[in-house]
This record gives structure tokens, C-alpha cells and sequence, in this order.
């Protein structure tokens, strides 16, 4: 187990690989996390996404899970043809 108690994040990808919706669950579904919480990791997901060049559009969570909304840019620029 690990020291956080969250399990390995679910990825769902959608509209053309440019949006990815993150669900970070505690472990076991244990309702751990406050309003207090919450409020406090939403600026740091905030940071961590811009540190990789992506936007936290939305945030969300319950005292079991968050979820995110992020917006990325495409991998690879479009060919000039």
C-alpha cells in the first residue's frame, strides 16, 4: 500500500486525445478526503498540470475520490502539406 492510500489513477482519453479525464480513488474507497482537502488540491493539481504544458479545466471530488478534467495539447504538431 501505499503511503497516500490512492490507487493507480483511471484514464478514459476522449475527443481526438486532446481532453483526458482523470479519477484518483483512495484505496478501498475510504472516505478520507475534507471539503479542507479538496479546496487545498486543486491549485497544486493545478500546478503539476501546467509543469507538463496541460490545463486542470475542472475539479471536483467526494470524500472518496476527485476527479479532473484536463485539456493537453496534441503530441505532435498537424502536417503542412
Amino acid at each position: 500500500m501505499d503511503p497516500a492510500g490512492l490507487e493507480t489513477p483511471h484514464v478514459i482519453l476522449s475527443g481526438g486525445g486532446h481532453n483526458a479525464h482523470l479519477v484518483f480513488v483512495t484505496k478501498y474507497r475510504r472516505r478520507v478526503f475534507t471539503n479542507e482537502h479538496l479546496r487545498a488540491m486543486e491549485p497544486v493539481l493545478s500546478e503539476v498540470c501546467a509543469d507538463f504544458g496541460a490545463a486542470l479545466v475542472e475539479f471536483n471530488g467526494e470524500d472518496d475520490h476527485v476527479h479532473l478534467l484536463i485539456e493537453y495539447p496534441p503530441p505532435c504538431s498537424s502536417p503542412s502539406w
